[in-house]
């Protein structure tokens, strides 16, 4: 099965007087459990461990993880649902609960903020701001299955 995930990455800035530059861009080096975000795998696995390497431009002032689960709507079509969304000032994340068995697929979002401060304001924000998203392959998690996931050396 394919299906479309439109990953934005975005910038607010007062007016440019001079060219456009990111003020950031996507983490580097994704993993889940070791083995590369990108690289789809069955994982009997409870505990998810995610990491990444801060972006190469920009210093976040957090990271959201989201979530997305594959699901069957009322009208019988299978679509990814938000399943989950965390926040981490660190570049590392283990999920706090377990997954149900199922297809997941998980986006690492980097922000930036002139203002916000994850611990005492999360939620006050200021221009110039942005986001960087990258999107992971599918994984399906199967708590009865072997783990065909390959570990990175």
């Amino acid at each position: 099965m394919t299906d479309t995930f439109l990953v934005s990455n975005e910038e607010t800035t007062l007016l440019p007087t001079s060219p456009v530059t990111p003020l950031v861009t996507p983490v580097q080096s994704p993993t889940l459990n070791g083995s590369s975000l990108f690289q789809t795998a069955t994982l009997d696995i409870t505990n998810l461990q995610f990491s990444w390497a801060p972006p190469s431009v920009g210093q976040p002032y957090a990271y959201f993880l989201e979530i997305y689960g594959l699901k069957t709507d009322p009208a019988g079509t299978m679509l990814y649902l938000d399943a989950g969304n965390f926040a981490t000032t660190q570049t590392s994340l283990t999920l706090p609960s377990t997954l149900p068995d199922g297809t997941y697929v998980f986006a690492i979002v980097a922000a930036v903020d002139a203002n916000a401060n994850f611990e005492t304001s999360p939620n006050r924000h200021k221009v110039p701001m942005a986001h960087s998203t990258v999107i992971s392959s599918p994984f399906v998690i199967s708590t009865g299955a072997a783990s065909s996931a390959a570990k990175i050396q």
